[in-house]
């Protein structure tokens, strides 16, 4: 079984790896088919928009991040998150779970995955859920300037993990990184690029 998304497609996502998708979400998330809320290619390379997009959403509504992802040495791959909750500005710290508490959501039912590969030859996709190891689950810049001023951010990625990030993207879109991470007890993403 696989969702079927209303409206534009998604150019990252196709249809064999929608089902390892779709079966790694909580059952009540599986419920709905999903939405396409931006895509980079249509909506500018800006996770100021990518943030504002998901201002529009409910604060309850799941949401999964997904990244067509190339390393230095020409690995393309697939990689991404699912939230339990719609990913709002977290200023200059990580979100409080309590607030997922407050929402109704489980931190746990987080995940990060990767496919190293594309659509025609891609090794197995994976996935890690939240370990609970840690509260570090996302940080998500205050992108407007007045926010910037009032909270003194200087942080400008979008940081999924703590300890080392699972996965982080820059204020761009084009520029991310990728480790070890013990909030998802995962490894790196993607792999190193060959020396």
């Amino acid at each position: 079984c696989r969702p079927r998304l209303h409206g534009e497609q998604s150019r990252i996502v196709w249809d064999e790896l929608w089902p390892y998708l779709w079966q790694w979400l909580p059952r009540r998330c599986r419920v709905r088919d999903p939405l396409l809320r931006f895509a980079a290619h249509s909506d500018g390379y800006s996770l100021a928009t990518l943030l504002a997009h998901c201002g529009h959403v409910p604060e309850e509504r799941p949401m999964l991040l997904v990244a067509h992802v190339c390393t230095k040495d020409g690995t393309e791959g697939v990689i991404g998150a699912f939230f339990p909750a719609a990913l709002r500005p977290t200023g200059n710290k990580y979100l409080s779970l309590a607030q997922y508490d407050l929402l109704g959501v489980f931190a746990a039912d987080a995940f990060v995955f990767r496919v190293v590969g594309g659509a025609s030859q891609h090794d197995q996709p994976q996935v890690w859920y939240w370990s609970g190891e840690n509260d570090m689950l996302l940080h998500a810049p205050a992108c407007d300037s007045v926010a910037l001023e009032v909270v003194g951010d200087t942080a400008t990625n979008l940081c999924i993990g703590g300890d080392a990030v699972a996965m982080s993207l820059s204020a761009d879109l084009r520029v991310g990184l990728t480790g070890a991470c013990s909030s998802f007890a995962s490894p790196p993403l993607m792999p190193s690029a060959t020396p």
